[in-house]
């Protein structure tokens, strides 16, 4: 029974150390950008679509393109969309870094503001703004 314990114990060890690890690559990313996460992800996962030209794929690649990431070796593929609040504000509205990941790698990045005009950012162009 010890021995069980023992093993749960470790797995959950492991299993919080990996998601600390995807969350620090997240806190690197935005701080490469000169962004502020504030606070623990939201996560859902996806499947990249065959076709990245219909909305809101067509925008995410975009952005993740401007960042320096290519959505396209993943069409097909399930995805992990992490998305923390920003501690910055564009056009004064609420602001979102979406981080996407596959198997705990980051394969794409991109910003939504959530303002009356809205949209969705790449990483340098929201750099240049602040």
């Amino acid at each position: 029974m010890k021995r069980l314990v023992w093993l749960a114990m470790l797995a959950a060890l492991v299993m919080g150390g990996c998601g600390a690890s995807t969350d620090a690559a997240s806190t690197r990313l935005a701080a490469q950008y000169g962004l502020h996460l504030n606070g623990a992800p939201k996560s859902e996962s996806e499947t990249v679509p065959a076709s990245l030209s219909s909305v809101p794929w067509d925008q995410i690649q975009h952005a993740s393109r401007n960042a320096g990431f290519d959505l396209r070796p993943y069409r097909g593929q399930d995805v992990t969309l992490k998305t923390y609040r920003l501690k910055e504000t564009l056009h004064g509205g609420p602001t979102t870094l979406v981080v996407v990941e596959r198997e705990g790698a980051v394969i794409g990045a991109y910003v939504v503001v959530t303002d009356e005009a809205g949209g969705t950012y790449g990483l340098k162009q929201v750099e240049a703004q602040l």
